[in-house]
């Protein structure tokens, strides 16, 4: 269970006792250290295991030692077919593109990884890399925000929207040809909820009522109101005046409109600007 907060851990703990589940323990990450295997504690024979996705990005000062990798040896390796819920999923929204070269192909690093361009969080990698190393995981991407463009879906790869079966050949290729407009977007959302992988919800209506009140201002407060707009506008015009002086002094020009004791305040500024 992958979350933001160390203090959501109570919520997931609620979350599986709504659904029945109250058996299943969720054990803190964090309280365990990243040099012991976490086989060498009985309490985590079974259960949950909630971390955050600053801690999953983690490793130990000069050593090799991942959070990831001392996950997945608790999970039991590629055979693992538990479930991945992937809380806040957007956090791991940052992909970037991958990179190709001149002949259209994937551009590879040393250790045989896709390169990417553009801004690309560790947080993004580390969850892709979970998914790809547990590959019978089930996966739950949970999220308030949803995806507002294509590049958002890349670390979302179980949704099978590309690859074998799909109209696109991978990742790549979908965020190139959704992103040619909003229409796209939407067809994504209707495939995605007709195929029963996305389930979306809102607050329900019922009981509630609304009314349209006319609120009778006293004239002390309407003459406050409108002082504090005068203000306001004048404050403006100030801050817009004095920004057109200062582009006109850093140009070496003055504003017509100064006055000449301005004009002489303003002349060793021009000068250090010069």
């Amino acid at each position: 269970w992958v979350s933001v907060s160390a203090d959501l851990v109570a919520d997931s703990r609620r979350d599986l006792a709504d659904i029945g589940a109250s058996c299943i323990d969720c054990h803190q990450l964090k309280d365990f250290s990243l040099t012991q295997p976490l086989s060498k504690h009985p309490e985590l024979d079974a259960g949950c295991i909630f971390v955050t996705y600053a801690l999953l990005v983690a490793k130990a000062r000069g050593a090799s030692k991942r959070r990831i990798d001392q996950i997945v040896a608790w999970c039991g390796g590629e055979s693992f077919d538990g479930v991945i819920i992937l809380d806040e999923s957007h956090k791991a929204k940052n992909m970037g593109n991958v990179k190709l070269d001149k002949n259209g192909e994937k551009v590879l690093d040393a250790e045989g990884n896709e390169q990417r361009t553009g801004q690309c969080s560790k947080t993004s990698l580390v969850v892709d890399e979970l998914q790809r190393t547990l590959p019978l995981a089930r996966v739950v991407y949970v999220s308030a925000t949803g995806a507002s463009q294509p590049e958002h879906f890349q670390a979302m790869g179980r949704l099978g929207l590309w690859g074998e079966g799909t109209a696109f050949m991978d990742a790549t290729e979908f965020v190139r040809e959704t992103k040619k407009g909003v229409g796209a977007m939407e067809l994504v959302a209707m495939h995605s909820k007709s195929s029963g992988q996305y389930l979306a919800r809102s607050l329900s209506f019922e009981d509630a009522s609304f009314a349209v009140v006319d609120a009778k201002l006293e004239t002390g407060f309407q003459e406050m109101y409108d002082k504090s707009v005068d203000l306001f506008c004048q404050i403006i015009k100030a801050v817009s005046n004095q920004k057109e002086r200062d582009q006109d002094a850093a140009e070496g020009r003055l504003v017509d409109d100064m006055e000449d004791d301005e004009m002489e305040d303003s002349k060793p500024a021009v000068k250090r600007k010069q």
